[in-house]
């Protein structure tokens, strides 16, 4: 075991394995998936809630159904239903949902029939009611790449969107912009550091830049040097570890899915900020 304490920890698993649970019924069957990047289902632990979303709808279930479910007699083939807690329809395609770090605020992203951008929050408390606060970007043609609420402030949130732009958000009474980056940014993910003091954004130059919540840059890490030029590779998903340990995921720019993306751990030095230390992992894609 390694006993630098910059590095991730580490764990000997000797017996990990995926096991089959009961199939349960949340929506009807579509005719297609979405293609596009998304996130519909999000867990509050704090009040034993699941939420999916699908379509123009989504729905809450007390996740202790959920697991009393699969611990019944029966044929972990056959499709289960079970009771549910409220569904809530909206005027909007859903491709993103989420809850802030006190579970307290759902966040629901999605494209109108006219392919406008909106952002919707709930109170997780008063869901059965859906009485809402909504931002209106007014984007046409963009959906939310990524969304990330602030660890440790629960009105605070990070989002970009699929053109390359970035916002602040402080969701309180009503919703405010705190800052923002121009699409020009091409920036492509988000994630907050562990304490919320800071969020790094992947782009697709294959750089992931550090910022205050005013969006002020405070350091680049560049591109790892085994890339080059000649297969030119973008951040396609980045997690803020610890201070200074990063997990990046690269994919090629264009998108090509015929390149597997990789999984590449950064580990920053504290007084060399160039030098980057990484373990690089092939993702593998089992259809």
């Amino acid at each position: 075991m390694s006993d630098d304490t910059d590095s991730p920890p580490e764990r000997e698993m000797k017996d990990f394995q995926f096991r089959q649970m009961k199939k349960i019924r949340v929506f009807d069957s579509p005719e297609e998936l979405p293609k596009d990047r998304s996130s519909l289902l999000t867990i509050s632990n704090k009040f034993g809630l699941t939420f999916v979303g699908f379509g123009r709808t989504f729905k809450a279930f007390h996740t202790q159904d959920l697991l009393a479910v699969d611990k019944a007699d029966g044929n972990a083939n056959e499709i289960s239903k079970f009771l549910l807690l409220t569904s809530v329809t909206v005027d909007l395609t859903i491709h993103h949902i989420a809850l802030s770090c006190d579970e307290l605020s759902l966040s629901v992203c999605g494209i109108s029939a006219e392919a406008v951008l909106s952002l919707t929050f709930y109170d997780v408390r008063t869901l059965i009611n859906q009485v809402s606060i909504f931002l209106y970007l007014g984007q046409l043609n963009a959906f939310v790449q990524d969304l990330r609420w602030n660890p440790v402030s629960a009105s605070m949130l990070a989002v970009c969107l699929s053109e390359g732009s970035m916002m602040i958000l402080d969701v309180s009474d009503n919703v405010q912009v705190q800052a923002s980056l121009p699409s020009s940014q091409g920036i492509t993910s988000i994630c907050w550091s562990p304490k919320g003091k800071q969020v790094a954004a992947g782009k697709m130059d294959a750089t992931v830049r550090q910022y205050t919540p005013s969006l002020e840059e405070k350091k680049v890490i560049p591109c790892p040097n085994f890339y080059t030029s000649d297969n030119p590779v973008k951040v396609l998903d980045v997690l803020w570890l610890r201070t200074y340990v990063f997990a990046v995921v690269y994919a090629a720019a264009d998108g090509s899915p015929e390149t597997p993306p990789d999984l590449v751990v950064v580990l920053l030095p504290v007084k060399a900020a160039l030098v980057i230390v990484t373990l690089h992992f092939e993702i593998f894609c089992l259809v």
